[in-house]
């Protein structure tokens, strides 16, 4: 039933659209995977979400370029679906802003067919989303390009979305952590204290192959969880894509019938609790950890 500690319900779907990492950007399979995504968000929309939520980057292009209408998308495919299912759609998507200024987003598109609101990443991944240091090691940017590493701009908002159940007659709030961004504790608690009363985490974790990596990583949303008191959802390529209720404890996630949440395709809904309350980290940040330390200083002495 989730978690009942929180007062705001809300029917939340989750996708995992399972794309190994050297098909992602392969022109020749950009249709197959968008019909992917695709179809899995319509099997999705039988067991009534309030919106779905898809993976870092499951859009295979710039999702803003495919939009000629501007803010209205009344042809693509995406909004063809969103305004037949009347069903909004949160998606992650590299954003072109102009020639040489990208950033890592998130697009929350209506169940007209319009973009409500973007958010751009962040906090980067230094050597995997820019260069940093530039002036010193500019020498470095040829190879790195040629490894695959994107030249992003971070994201400057804090950006919170807001949701409507008509079932639950309720509005609720909520933000995005990209990929790595919820190992950033700091990040996670600026955005709650923003007003987010859920965190979405949409990853995509498929440069780790079959490693221990995925697992590692839903740690991390397992902590912000429980600092902030709020439940977090995560939307991962090829996992781990799952609901993790305020209290930490993971409800829920992305099976196939052997049981494996790792490099399986698979969608899943499920009831979430928007909480509104505050804990002793929201309040007062890292003041425990320093007082630890000023007491080990003050007995060392």
């Amino acid at each position: 039933k989730g978690d009942p500690g929180g007062d705001k319900l809300f029917r939340v779907g989750v996708i995992q659209g399972n794309i190994a990492q050297d098909e992602k950007w392969d022109a020749a399979l950009r249709d197959l995977i968008l019909e992917k995504y695709l179809k899995l968000t319509e099997l999705s929309s039988f067991d009534d979400p309030d919106f779905v939520v898809w993976p870092e980057a499951a859009y295979p292009g710039f999702f803003n370029q495919d939009h000629p209408a501007g803010e209205k998308d009344f042809s693509s495919p995406v909004g063809a679906l969103v305004r037949r299912l009347k069903l909004p759609l949160l998606l992650g998507s590299p954003h072109r802003e102009s020639e040489g200024l990208y950033m890592n987003s998130v697009y929350y598109v209506s169940d007209q067919g319009e973009i409500v609101k973007r958010y751009d990443k962040i906090h980067l991944v230094p050597f995997g989303e820019y260069v940093p240091f530039k002036p010193f090691l500019s020498f470095l940017e040829p190879y790195a390009y040629s490894l695959g590493i994107s030249d992003f701009t971070e994201g400057r908002e804090y950006t919170v979305f807001d949701v409507y159940s008509e079932e639950a007659a309720a509005k609720g709030r909520f933000s995005v952590l990209i990929c790595f961004e919820d190992a950033v504790p700091e990040l996670a608690r600026r955005f709650v204290q923003h007003g987010a009363e859920c965190l979405m985490v949409v990853t995509n974790d498929a440069w780790f192959g079959q490693s221990a990596e995925p697992y590692q990583h839903l740690q991390a949303s397992v902590f912000r969880a429980v600092e902030n008191g709020v439940p977090v959802v995560r939307a991962a390529n090829i996992g781990i894509s799952c609901f993790i209720s305020s209290r930490g404890k993971v409800e829920d996630r992305v099976r196939n019938e052997k049981g494996y949440d790792s490099y399986v395709t698979g969608a899943l809904i499920r009831p979430v609790y928007f909480s509104s309350g505050t804990t002793f980290y929201q309040k007062f940040g890292f003041l425990f950890p320093q007082a630890c330390l000023l007491g080990i200083f003050i007995a060392f002495l």
